[in-house]
């Protein structure tokens, strides 16, 4: 836990940090946090009665199709991390109702269309548009910089770029060339 947000403490929780953790390089592992951190203060900042658990969840989770053994697999790495996600939680007794949300929250994150969703699903897609550069004015600079700080950005851009680049290769996923593009000429961030 940090002053500036707070991580549930739940044993599915642990588990599924743990679980995400192993498989994620550090880079990748605080971008995850750095999304749930980013959605839980947006949350914060318009009172919105959330379930956090479920946000946590879908932030922690929503890379999970870049990470092996899903990264290899036939389909997206957003469709291949939501069912990677939605089968560990249920697998963990998750109710297959909040494992269906955490899904759909993996599956849309990198698309607007999130923001039309549940406020789990929207929160997870605005605090990976913070993390990436954009909308950074929902918060203060110190705000930002003090979040890097307790997890840092170790290079993700140029990460972000190299699996992005691999999943353009391997499944010929074009709407991931601006993503790309976007990756190499914007960022708020200092690496």
């Amino acid at each position: 836990m940090t002053s500036l947000f707070i991580v549930p403490e739940s044993k599915l929780s642990v588990d599924a940090t743990h679980y995400v953790r192993e498989l994620s390089t550090q880079s990748l592992f605080n971008h995850l946090m750095r999304t749930y951190a980013f959605g839980y203060m947006i949350a914060q900042k318009n009172d919105l009665n959330i379930d956090m658990e479920l946000l946590y969840l879908g932030a922690i989770m929503h890379d999970l199709g870049l990470t092996e053994p899903f990264a290899d697999r036939e389909r997206t790495f957003e469709i291949e991390g939501g069912e990677a996600a939605c089968h560990f939680l249920v697998q963990h007794g998750y109710p297959i109702e909040k494992a269906e949300i955490v899904q759909k929250a993996v599956e849309l994150h990198a698309t607007v269309e999130a923001e039309k969703n549940q406020p789990e699903i929207a929160l997870v897609h605005l605090g990976v548009m913070v993390d990436a550069g954009f909308r950074v004015d929902l918060f203060p600079k110190d705000l930002l910089q003090q979040i890097i700080e307790d997890y840092p950005r170790l290079g993700i851009n140029q990460k972000m770029i190299e699996h992005f680049t691999y999943q353009l290769q391997k499944k010929n996923d074009t709407k991931l060339i601006p993503i790309i593009e976007a990756a190499k000429h914007h960022s708020h961030f200092s690496e």
